[in-house]
């Protein structure tokens, strides 16, 4: 197997490039990041406000999520600013006016720049998983990867060191909690295999960029 395996060319950025996504990004940045780097994002468009949120949920088809748009709330889900599993253009404005009140009510001083709507993704064979990056105080960017519901209360999450390949990422995540549950499933195979080239490319993005948030 080769050391290479997995590995896809990280996209040319400039230096300016990089300076300005060493950063925490809006939601709609790191779409542009994630695509960049060849990891797919469900179709995503932004808004301005409620009718245009309401045109892209009936352009992208619904069901759709909705999140706000705000640089002073890196965690919108906290603050209730995300709603799921919108069915229609009514509920759409209805979950939306609520979900800006939430916001207003416990974090009154973030400014609302718009929305973030995505089409809700189904599959028979989907598991929701929760990857991301964090700085360890000892090693630096470092990627976590687990069950998405455990994400919330850090319950078998796994801390994997950038750089990666595919066989490295094979390495450290096939006998970790997430491997094994995987290694259980129907489709468990091909479904690690997709979760080791995401690896591969988030890792690529950490080595790249890795004061990003």
């Amino acid at each position: 197997m080769s050391g290479q395996k997995g590995r896809r060319a990280a996209p040319a950025l400039n230096r300016a490039t990089i300076v300005e996504l060493n950063k925490a990004l809006t939601e709609a940045e790191a779409v542009t990041v994630l695509d960049a780097f060849g990891i797919a994002c469900v179709p995503t468009r932004i808004a301005p406000d409620l009718e245009g949120a309401a045109v892209a949920a009936r352009n992208l088809g619904y069901p759709v999520a909705v999140k706000v748009i705000s640089p002073g709330l890196p965690r919108k889900s906290s603050v209730g600013g995300v709603a799921l599993d919108i069915p229609d253009k009514p509920s759409l404005v209805r979950r939306c006016g609520q979900m800006l009140e939430r916001v207003a009510a416990t974090a009154p001083d973030a400014p609302i720049e718009g929305f973030l709507v995505q089409r809700m993704e189904r599959s028979v064979l989907s598991i929701e998983l929760y990857l991301g990056m964090e700085i360890d105080p000892t090693f630096g960017p470092v990627l976590v990867v687990g069950h998405a519901a455990h994400r919330a209360i850090g319950a078998d999450l796994t801390y994997l060191l950038p750089p990666l390949d595919g066989t490295l990422a094979h390495a450290q995540v096939d006998h970790t909690p997430i491997g094994r549950y995987l290694a259980r499933q129907a489709g468990g195979a091909a479904m690690l295999e997709q979760l080791v080239q995401v690896l591969v490319r988030l890792s690529d993005v950490v080595v790249t960029l890795p004061t990003v948030r």
